[in-house]
């Protein structure tokens, strides 16, 4: 697994370091570490409400790829998300024979 901290030794790295993080957030892009062990046991919630998965990539959330490494939100669900009001983000990974709530 990849090292999560951003080395920064001067002004410049630093600023660069917060656009590299922002810039995931803002893009409602997040990674998924460990990928989960059923990809099709997973719950998007946005501050409580869980967000339908959505292929079409039009209001809601998917996969990034086919490694399942990371989810994108779209549509409300990531102008929630962006909001200072609604932005809280769970990732939840579920087992086998217990549904997510």
């Amino acid at each position: 697994m990849a090292p999560k901290f951003y080395l920064a030794s001067t002004h410049a790295d630093l600023v660069m370091a917060f656009q590299a993080i922002t810039g995931m957030i803002a893009m409602c892009r997040f990674p998924l570490t460990p990928v989960p062990p059923d990809p099709s046991r997973i719950a998007v919630k946005v501050s409580g409400v869980k967000a339908p998965q959505d292929t079409g990539h039009q209001d809601g959330w998917d996969y990034t790829g086919t490694d399942h490494g990371s989810i994108d939100v779209y549509g409300s669900w990531c102008d929630m998300i962006e909001t200072s009001a609604a932005n809280m983000v769970q990732i939840i990974y579920g087992c086998p024979s217990i549904p997510i709530p």
